[in-house]
């Protein structure tokens, strides 16, 4: 357990009367959020444009090192690569994603799941048909060009706040 720990003895007229101990807040990830790599749309079968990464951050908001991730596929299909298990010195952790075939359907919807002992958060991926590697026409409906700015907390997800038409 990493902390700061300060113990001093009590004494009154010269006799020790006991040993007050104080400590800091232990040094666990406080908060988990996403780095980059959210939002991608991937053509089937291939590797993710980036990776997916992850910060942890301890109580004081410094990077915390050596928190245990685990990641998990929660939706749909596809691999992960390299999935790191704990966090690096910067307080990071990232995997990779291989997007698979799509049978019948233009996309599909996957979604991934970074959790440590603090909390959990979601990446969320579009993996499209690509017709001769073709790119998909994609067109936003949210937010709009007149007001295209999304206010949120660093790593929190936004309902709605942004919508895309895919047509691949």
């Amino acid at each position: 357990m990493a902390g700061l720990f300060v113990s001093r003895f009590l004494t009154l007229s010269g006799r020790t009367l006991g040993l007050l101990s104080l400590a800091s807040a232990a040094l666990y990830a406080q908060t988990l959020t996403i780095s980059s790599g959210n939002g991608q749309l991937i053509p089937e079968q291939s590797l993710s444009n980036q990776p997916f990464v992850i910060v942890a951050k301890d109580a004081a908001g410094h990077p915390a090192s050596n928190v245990a991730i685990t990641w998990t596929l929660t939706k749909g299909k596809g691999t992960l690569i390299s999935p790191s298990l704990s966090t690096d010195a910067n307080g990071q952790a990232s995997a990779g994603f291989v997007s698979t075939s799509l049978f019948g359907s233009s996309f599909e919807s996957e979604t991934v799941t970074a959790t440590s002992s603090f909390g959990a958060v979601n990446f969320f991926i579009t993996t499209y048909y690509s017709a001769a590697g073709q790119s998909p026409f994609i067109q936003f409906i949210a937010p709009t060009q007149d007001n295209p700015k999304i206010t949120a907390p660093a790593g929190s997800t936004v309902p709605g706040a942004a919508i895309a038409r895919v047509i691949a």
